[in-house]
């Protein structure tokens, strides 16, 4: 049987990453290259045509600042993860979920690289972060041959996910793979849909692959998803685009047309 040329929007639920996908990353909203009501114009029209919408993210409203408050709470999106607290009440909500020891652990062995490195705390993780892009390689190093590290490699409960930008620890089989499939299985509004992930980097890759795997497809921006070359899937399930203005641009279309 040949695919179907064309798939409305009334089948598709989105899986949606916005920083360096859908808006460039945190250092072009600084210094105001970009406009959120034109996302939020597309948002509009997504979410009246598909079957929902749903943040593919770790970042936080605050990471923006009010620049994305114009789109990040859309109302079109299903709730998600992320938490919105401020840093001690993160860090005291992750030792709940981690184990507590790993949390202080990892805190002290960042403190002591504070000039470079940073923490990020979410409701169900924590990321190890370099400030600079040119400290990626630095980081790999140093914290994959640290002592916290081998801990968390010796703890069954957790693990440490390398993404292209940071290192982030989770609980074993958290991950947005697992998601995806909770949300196919159980959330009345995604069955029977088919899932579109939008990406950017390696920290979308396993979003990609259990979306590709469910016939899904994956709209992936810039550089940096060669990844995507060792994820079993057909060359009708994955777009490129060079920018996210590129995507936004072909987002527009999609709406307008009522399928991809």
């Amino acid at each position: 049987m040949s695919e179907p040329k064309s798939l409305p929007l009334a089948r598709i639920f989105w899986l949606l990453d916005y920083d360096g996908s859908l808006c460039p990353h945190r250092e072009a909203w600084e210094v105001g290259h970009y406009e959120p009501k034109v996302l939020r114009q597309i948002l509009d029209a997504l979410s009246s045509r598909s079957r929902g919408l749903m943040w593919n993210t770790g970042r936080s409203v605050e990471s923006l600042a009010t620049q994305a408050e114009d789109f990040l709470k859309h109302p079109g999106f299903f709730e998600h993860g992320t938490c919105f607290w401020d840093g001690q009440k993160k860090m005291d909500l992750v030792k709940t979920v981690l184990n507590p020891a790993i949390v202080e652990g990892v805190k002290a062995w960042a403190d002591e690289r504070r000039e470079w490195i940073r923490l990020e705390f979410k409701t169900h993780s924590l990321r190890v972060i370099p400030m600079q892009e040119q400290d990626r390689s630095r980081l790999r190093a140093e914290f994959t041959s640290s002592k916290i590290f081998r801990a968390i490699a010796a703890d069954p409960s957790i693990y440490a996910s390398e993404g292209w930008r940071a290192f982030e620890i989770l609980l074993t089989g958290a991950n947005k793979a697992a998601a995806v499939d909770y949300l196919v299985s159980n959330v009345g509004a995604f069955k029977g849909a088919l899932p579109v992930a939008v990406g950017d980097d390696m920290a979308d890759s396993g979003v990609v692959r259990a979306v590709l795997s469910l016939g899904g497809h994956a709209f992936l921006v810039g550089n940096h998803c060669g990844w995507v070359a060792d994820i079993p899937h057909k060359a009708s399930q994955v777009s490129f685009f060079t920018s996210p203005q590129e995507l936004l641009a072909h987002l527009s279309h999609v709406a307008d047309k009522g399928e991809i």
